[in-house]
């Protein structure tokens, strides 16, 4: 779903949450429950997180801003017709009127991965540019996903990592 022009994150969604309910699969089931990514082999492809969150091109610098709100949100990806324009960090619009379009201040070049990319490559040149997320995208730019290195830097954050941290903090919100 595509907002008109202009219109902020306080009057639509511009960030949508693409990733499943946390009880869509029961724990019992997830193939990779606990698992950490092995980073000496395996490809971007299957280490990703499958359904980041996206935001689309009419998102501005100030509904970024309020994005990063969350200091978990590393970098916003900006999304139409499934095709990625442009990875957006929090340095790229401190300095950004509130109302210019986010993609005009994000880029690509050094924040995207191919799928086939090998882990142990891809864990060095996120860690040599200290970035801990790349998007994934095919040869024609659609989105595939997102590779999110660990704090730690030692794996690669999980479909089922995002799951139990949205579900973690689902709980502490309702129990004040």
């Amino acid at each position: 779903m595509t907002q008109p022009p202009g219109q902020s994150a306080t009057r639509g969604p511009v960030y949508r949450d693409t990733t499943e309910s946390a009880h869509a699969q029961p724990a019992a089931n997830r193939a990779d429950q606990g698992r950490t990514t092995d980073i000496a082999r395996g490809t971007a492809a299957e280490a990703m997180i499958h359904a980041p969150k996206i935001s689309t091109g009419t998102t501005t610098v100030a509904d970024v801003r309020e994005i990063f709100r969350d200091d978990h949100v590393h970098c916003v990806l900006i999304v139409e017709h499934g095709r990625l324009l442009a990875v957006v960090e929090r340095s790229d619009v401190q300095d950004a009127h509130p109302a210019a379009l986010a993609l005009l201040t994000g880029k690509l070049q050094g924040r995207v991965i191919g799928p086939e990319d090998d882990l142990a490559t891809a864990r060095h040149l996120m860690t040599s540019a200290q970035r801990r997320r790349r998007a994934v995208v095919d040869d024609h730019g659609v989105l595939l996903g997102l590779l999110c290195l660990k704090r730690t830097g030692l794996g690669f954050c999980s479909d089922d990592d995002v799951r139990e941290r949205a579900t973690e903090r689902a709980a502490a919100c309702s129990h004040p």
